[in-house]
């Protein structure tokens, strides 16, 4: 854990939105981020039974914390919530649940499709940032990388490489011990990086998909971060 910790501080996108940009709400948000993502899967745990109400009432004020900090990160908990419920789902199939598992999966992918739907409706004045005008080859690379824009500051290869290594064990671990949270957190890594890239798409569905963070992916970045560290720290335990 604490080798991934030190690691966090690789990650460049939120310092150049804070310092570069000057964007301090959604940094704000993003410091809450990795609390109201936690705060949201230990209500969503029943392993050992429901949180009390004490419990509860206090992860609730965490997560509605996290959305005055800035709206547009709880969408960023979202996904994380929305996976966790998809692969509880297919864990509850596996085990021979099938109608909870189903019930479970679909409850997920209604959700996934109300959210491209309402997006699409009711949010689309907030996609603001325009698409790198980089090759999408470059941007995978940034987004990857956490290179934010900002020609001053160099993507830090082998540091992210060595990241990427470890957390890429940790989820190859998770999906063969059947562990739900470590098979949510490699999906939200993957969800992240593939929003990244979406930002770059001039399509109705992809700006859909990304305008809750105003198209710009360094606003996703964060949930990438949070994804990786843990898989990171799964991956350097074994």
């Amino acid at each position: 854990m604490a080798l991934s910790a030190a690691a966090s501080t690789l990650f460049l996108s939120t310092a150049a939105m804070a310092l570069v940009m000057g964007l301090w709400p959604i940094v704000l948000g993003v410091v809450c981020l990795p609390l109201a993502i936690g705060a949201v899967l230990m209500l969503m745990e029943r392993r050992h039974g429901a949180p009390g109400p004490w419990r509860a009432a206090g992860l609730v004020l965490i997560v509605l914390g996290t959305a005055l900090a800035h709206p547009s990160v709880l969408f960023s908990v979202a996904v994380v919530a929305g996976l966790r419920v998809l692969v509880g789902g297919v864990d509850q199939m596996r085990s021979g649940r099938r109608l909870r598992g189903g019930l479970e999966i679909g409850a997920a992918v209604t959700a996934a499709l109300l959210f491209v739907v309402l997006s699409r409706v009711l949010l689309s004045g907030m996609h603001l940032t325009k698409p790198s005008a980089d090759g999408l080859a470059s941007v995978i690379g940034q987004i990857v990388l956490d290179s934010p824009r900002i020609p001053a500051v160099p993507a830090l290869v082998w540091p992210m490489a060595a990241i990427w290594v470890l957390a890429g064990i940790g989820a190859v671990a998770a999906f063969r011990h059947r562990e739900v949270l470590g098979q949510t957190a490699a999906l939200a890594a993957i969800a992240s990086v593939a929003l990244g890239i979406a930002t770059q798409i001039d399509h109705p569905l992809a700006v859909a998909l990304v305008n809750p963070w105003y198209g710009a992916r360094e606003r996703i970045a964060p949930l990438m971060m949070c994804m990786l560290v843990l898989l990171m720290a799964r991956g350097s335990s074994r």
